[in-house]
């Protein structure tokens, strides 16, 4: 069974910065390897000459490569502000000359900020979460976008930190409308933010490069697809036992995952009741089945529960 969603002083300053630097967690940065390098290298060789589409990676599609990389890290717009994305423009023109020289300086750069953001974010939601539900006022007249592709740019950190507050706030009204008992509301998102943590410190540089990698390969075609060793084991072990899945193409959408399309004539095409667009928020099995919380898992993780 399958829950859906449907859809001035200086001295005070310096002190401030030490303070935060002596409160903030250090988070350890993601590196690239020398055999990553040899593959960066080969894969756009073979993308320049072997494809079909015959682009050539120059400085326009390195642009494009920028803006297709930050999107899929980023999607939602809640991590990034106006202002990396000013920083990241140093990468716009380059990275076509890096990859030829086997440098994933600017792909793993963007990608360490955007990690340090998300594991920063997720503690702080852990942290603090009972006393922010706890001072929640729903007779406020505000608003949240929903919609990704209608989302701007947060101008700064304090933006980013009210969409959060708002983001917080209407996951606490979902479970609300869904007559989750009251008492249950702040560990049930305590015990998603604690996973979302877990995975997202599980993070390594072969999931890394495979994004780097796939930010590049789409923009040939949507079908063209680098897979990571671990990627590639999976495919094979499913390919080999010959799995027969839900019928439903499933993609992340910020910390959803989403229905992005159903297959003809699939299980969930015949059923009915698994429609495009819809947000899977929690998986179970059979019809009286517990239902076990699947927002902010990882699209892999999601797919094996469902298998």
């Amino acid at each position: 069974m399958i829950l859906l969603h449907h859809t001035k002083n200086a001295g005070r300053a310096v002190l401030l910065t030490f303070l935060l630097s002596i409160c903030s967690p250090v988070w350890s940065t993601i590196e690239y390897t020398d055999p990553q390098r040899d593959t960066a290298v080969e894969m756009l060789e073979k993308l320049q000459e072997r494809h079909y589409a015959k682009l050539p990676y120059g400085d326009d599609l390195s642009s494009q490569h920028l803006d297709n990389y930050i999107d899929s890290l980023d999607s939602g717009k809640m991590f990034f502000t106006v202002v990396d994305l000013e920083s990241f423009e140093q990468y716009r023109s380059i990275m076509d000359d890096q990859l030829r020289d086997g440098k994933l300086d600017a792909g793993f750069a963007i990608f360490n900020r955007y990690h340090e953001r998300l594991k920063s974010r997720l503690k702080n939601l852990s942290d603090t979460l009972p006393e922010t539900v706890a001072t929640m006022d729903f007779t406020i007249d505000e608003s949240l976008v929903l919609d990704m592709d209608n989302r701007q740019w947060a101008k700064d950190q304090a933006e980013l930190d009210d969409r959060w507050r708002k983001q917080l706030k209407n996951q606490v009204l979902s479970l609300k409308l869904a007559d989750k008992d009251e008492d249950e509301i702040v560990p049930t998102l305590h015990k998603r933010y604690q996973r979302q943590l877990k995975s997202a410190t599980q993070y390594n540089s072969q999931d890394v490069f495979q994004m780097y990698a796939n930010a590049l390969t789409e923009l040939y075609d949507p079908h063209t697809n680098y897979l990571s060793p671990r990627s590639t084991e999976n495919f094979n072990i499913n390919m080999s036992l010959s799995l027969e899945g839900i019928g439903a193409v499933l993609q992340m959408e910020d910390e959803y995952t989403k229905v992005s399309s159903l297959v003809a004539k699939g299980p969930a095409d015949k059923e009915g009741e698994l429609q495009p667009s819809d947000r899977i928020v929690a998986v179970g099995q059979g019809a009286d089945g517990a239902l076990e919380d699947i927002i902010g898992w990882r699209l892999d993780e999601v797919v094996q529960l469902i298998r």
